[in-house]
């Protein structure tokens, strides 16, 4: 399961665990886990895996503190990266629509989201890439449609973001 590092979710859920930016590894309470593990028997097909992943996160944030609002800057900046055309924009562009310099803009927003802008819209296109491919399209379509030059490409950034191919993430 993954979750955008920007999203409230993910926010709350670094707070509920008490981990500091870097680690990712965090245990849960036996009832939290049980709980956890029915969801896992069920989770035979997409609805369930859904319900699942939903649960996770509703266990995981139970405890959660709240959690600061993203600076607005920083919010305008990824609604733009959102629908930037093909996931590419000038860092300095973005910097300059919220009165911020380059530099200033690359620091801030990896405060605030955890990852660097490149990344961030490479995580984008990524998840372009696994859309394309849930609508029954080829990897090498998906790849082209997200801005990879091939389905090699696609499946090498997979592996090195994510730690598996494009494929395993597809319920089959």
């Amino acid at each position: 399961m993954y979750i955008d590092p920007e999203a409230s979710e993910a926010r709350a859920i670094e707070a509920a665990m008490h981990w500091s930016r870097g680690q990712r590894i965090a245990g849960l309470a036996g009832t939290s886990l049980s709980r956890l593990r029915e969801q896992v028997a069920e989770a035979s097909d997409r609805e369930h895996a859904e319900r699942f992943c939903h649960e996770v996160v509703v266990t995981l944030v139970s405890d959660a503190r709240a959690t600061p609002e993203l600076d607005p800057r920083v919010r305008g900046v990824l609604d733009a990266l959102r629908v930037a055309p093909d996931r590419r924009a000038s860092i300095a562009q973005v910097a300059g629509a919220v009165s911020l310099s380059a530099g200033r803009l690359a620091h801030l927003f990896k405060q605030e989201v955890g990852v660097p802008i490149r990344r961030y819209l490479l995580w984008l296109r990524l998840g372009d890439a696994l859309s394309e491919m849930s609508t029954g399209r080829s990897l090498t379509e998906a790849a082209h449609a997200a801005g990879f030059a091939d389905s090699s490409h696609l499946t090498r950034t997979f592996r090195r973001m994510l730690g598996l191919p494009p494929s395993a993430l597809l319920l089959r």
